[in-house]
């Protein structure tokens, strides 16, 4: 049976430091944006709850799952 042989590890083009710097900068992306999702979805929820047209209603009340917001399934304003 042939021997593998191993390959040196690539070399990681960013150090650790700079590593974790990018690491830090997408988490507070993440929290920026689920911050707007959850006003986007407590906006939607304020305008099913005003509409007084059903249809429209039906709409705002499904658009959070439509649209894939993650668990941002409105409240039943029906």
């Amino acid at each position: 049976m042939p021997q593998r042989q191993l390959q040196p590890p690539i070399p990681d083009p960013l150090g650790q430091d700079d590593a974790v710097k990018v690491m830090e900068g997408v988490a507070r992306m993440t929290d920026m944006l689920s911050s707007q999702q959850q006003e986007l979805i407590d906006t939607l929820e304020e305008m099913a709850t005003a509409e007084t047209n059903l249809a429209r209603r039906d709409c705002l009340v499904q658009f959070p799952e439509g649209f894939g917001l993650v668990g941002a399934l409105l409240k039943d304003v029906r």
